[in-house]
């Protein structure tokens, strides 16, 4: 169901409920710090992993344009959690990546969670999800700490 609204016109606020959310720069410029969004919903068991682009404004709210959906094979477990994009600290080869979105183990005790499952980076150019290597991804525990 998700496939089929590739490319529709969104309003400000998803008709789903999605269980993670974030803004996706496309460059380091502040200016473009949420060119793109990123939100994870649940579809038959799996996650559809949905990219929008933002296409302009309607008064105070963002207008977005779908340009990618991913259908995750695989159900996030009670013990993981989607982390990426921007504020939430992922690094990509080493490198900060506020383009990055990955499924990590929730480990509470550590403030890197290195145990990533999936990670898929935005291109900004060509407006889709690539899939990457969850070996070369880290990202900063949010709740670590408190």
């Amino acid at each position: 169901m998700l496939a089929a609204l590739l490319l529709a016109l969104v309003p400000p606020l998803s008709a789903y409920d999605p269980v993670f959310s974030a803004c996706i720069p496309s460059s380091s410029d502040p200016q473009h710090v949420c060119d793109f969004l990123i939100e994870v919903n649940p579809e038959g068991g799996k996650y559809a992993l949905v990219l929008s682009e933002k296409i302009g404004m309607d008064g105070k709210h963002a207008k977005w344009r779908r340009t990618d959906v991913v259908i995750h094979p695989h159900a996030k477990s009670e013990t993981s959690q989607f982390v990426g994009g921007t504020g939430n600290l992922c690094e990509y080869n080493g490198k900060r990546d506020e383009q990055v979105v990955a499924i990590a183990a929730n480990n509470g005790t550590k403030q890197w969670l290195t145990s990533i499952s999936y990670a898929w980076k935005v291109d900004a150019t060509t407006k889709k999800l690539i899939e990457i290597s969850p070996k070369s991804v880290r990202c900063e525990n949010e709740g670590w700490g408190i």
